[in-house]
């Protein structure tokens, strides 16, 4: 059966949602499908896997209530709901796949005025505020199933909900480009002068608080203690910048520069913005920190699996899910330097475990995106035929 499917997805940038959408593109058949979404980044990405990319306002929804940004944000869902339905017309879509709430505020909206039903993609950790619970209802109201991509993004968006609403799919990972690069990881040293010899840690992710490179940077300070030439390399920068954004992000990295320098870290903490190169950069490192308050899955922690690098991440989120303690690392409590750099010597130190399936070989088996692809395919399958 040929179900057409129009992807939507509510910004042009690129970040781990996206990223997702495109690995998922890169796998199906691009006949029958497109892209809707404002011109872009991810628009040109889409253009360059063979999609098809349909031109939609940006929408600016924001998760909490302000007298000037939340009538604007109706404004432009209501604008993007009607720009979504009209490319779900001239498709002949049997299906739109929201690829975030965000893109499912709008995809209900078309719902609403005669559209295909909405699949929605969970992929984020809302907050309790009253506007965050009015989307969870607009969204759920106006979807015939939603795929969360951990069991805790599926427990806080929609708890209680059945298995005919509801599909937990992992996010998946290309284990042909992140894979173990020994040349890269004498390259990306030798450029940054970090001697082969140092322990270096690397953490990945846009910056925002609740990623929480600043803890980050504590447990490399803590590091230094016993590890005087230990490094930390810090991927990503503050990409989302809009009024609707619940952080002030650029205010943020200024902040992170700011505890560098009291720490006296200057020359031991590496901002190297956002890249376009990841696997290159964990090719350099010996451990990878995902220190977040709450990471809904955890990119970057399936691509270090695929690269056998170890990897140190929050016990609050989807890490838990994927991570086979220990013989992929450890899962600890956000916000505790100290403990953090005691398990990051631990990691150091540690020898290869005999009689453990190799963690690129799991990644291989269960995140792959052909994997990741049939699930999704199962999902339209059961919203086409009920």
């Amino acid at each position: 059966m040929n179900i057409r499917v129009l992807h939507v997805n509510h910004t042009a940038l690129v970040g781990g949602a996206e990223h997702s959408l495109l690995e998922l593109l890169s796998v199906l058949p691009t006949q029958g499908r497109a892209l809707a979404c404002p011109e872009g980044d991810l628009a040109a990405r889409a253009r360059a896997l063979g999609v098809t990319v349909m031109e939609i306002p940006q929408t600016e929804a924001s998760f909490r209530l302000h007298p000037v940004q939340t009538p604007a944000a109706i404004v432009s869902l209501a604008a993007a709901a009607a720009a979504v339905r009209s490319r779900a017309r001239l498709l002949g879509a049997d299906i739109v796949h929201a690829n975030s709430v965000r893109a499912g505020l709008t995809a209900a909206g078309t719902r609403a005025l005669g559209g295909p039903p909405v699949v929605t993609h969970v992929r984020d950790v809302l907050p309790s505020s009253r506007p965050a619970r009015a989307v969870r209802a607009g969204v759920s109201a106006g979807t015939a199933h939603m795929i969360a991509i951990s069991r805790y993004v599926a427990e806080r968006f929609a708890p209680g909900a059945s298995d005919d609403r509801l599909t937990v799919i992992d996010n998946p990972v290309d284990t042909r480009r992140f894979r173990p690069d020994p040349q890269a990881r004498t390259e990306v040293r030798a450029e940054l002068g970090i001697p082969e010899t140092a322990e270096t840690l690397a953490v990945l992710g846009q910056l925002t608080p609740w990623k929480a490179q600043d803890d980050a940077i504590r447990v490399l300070a803590q590091l230094r203690d016993g590890r005087p030439h230990a490094r930390l390399l810090i991927v990503g920068g503050a990409t989302f910048v809009s009024r609707s954004t619940r952080f002030d992000n650029r205010a943020y990295e200024r902040r992170l520069h700011e505890l560098v320098d009291r720490e006296g870290l200057r020359d031991a903490v590496h901002f190297l913005g956002t890249r376009n190169d990841p696997e290159r950069i964990m090719a350099a490192a010996d451990v990878l920190l995902v220190p977040s308050h709450e990471e809904p899955f955890g990119r970057t922690v399936i691509e270090a699996l695929s690269m056998r690098l170890p990897v140190l991440a929050t016990d609050t989120g989807g890490p838990a899910e994927i991570l086979r303690t220990p013989s992929d690392g450890f899962v600890l409590p956000p916000g505790r330097p100290h403990q953090w750099a005691q398990a990051c010597l631990k990691l150091l130190e540690r020898t290869p475990t005999d009689g453990q399936e190799d963690p690129r070989a799991y990644a291989e088996r269960r995140f792959s995106p052909e994997r990741h692809a049939a699930a999704i395919e199962r999902v339209y399958s059961l919203v086409v035929d009920a």
